[in-house]
């Protein structure tokens, strides 16, 4: 049972790297910092960056405004103007 917990824990920081990887590459396609992303999302440095090293991933409503972007990036800059 041991070697299964070590092949989720693995597979999970395996995902949660891709995932921050994924991000990372949405964030370049716009051409943004960190604190300009992250302010133009509605989200924090902290969070945004946590993301980005993968000790956390985005859900819900934030994961699919990071897929909107990264699918329409002119589009879902230009709404988020504030």
């Amino acid at each position: 049972m041991k070697d299964v917990r070590v092949t989720v824990d693995q597979d999970n920081e395996e995902a949660m790297a891709e995932m921050g990887d994924y991000i990372r590459a949405v964030r370049a396609r716009v051409g943004m910092t960190q604190r300009e992303f992250s302010h133009r999302i509605g989200i924090s440095v902290d969070t945004l960056r946590n993301w980005e090293q993968g000790r956390r991933y985005p859900t819900g409503t934030a994961r699919a405004l990071l897929r909107i972007i990264d699918k329409a990036p002119e589009v879902a800059v230009a709404a988020l103007q504030r």
